[in-house]
């Protein structure tokens, strides 16, 4: 699992625990990212994710995104 922290333009940031994928869409591809590969993956700043955990679910937009940070949660 993994977590990570948005930050946006106007010094929010939003922090999302216990991620095990993460789904987006660029041109109309639909491109998913499970487990560990998550912390290679190059997440465009461009597109809104969608991040799933056990038990939970986020949008997250890319509206003023500014940086994403992820590290490995601990299980």
């Amino acid at each position: 699992m993994c977590n990570f922290e948005f930050e946006y333009k106007d010094g929010r940031v939003l922090t999302v625990d216990s991620i095990n994928e993460v789904v987006y869409y660029v041109a109309g591809m639909r491109t998913e990212v499970t487990n560990e590969n998550i912390l290679t993956h190059r997440f465009p700043l461009t597109a809104d994710l969608q991040l799933i955990g056990e038990g939970c679910n986020y949008s997250i937009s890319h509206n003023d995104l500014l940086k994403i940070y992820i590290a490995r949660g601990t299980d």
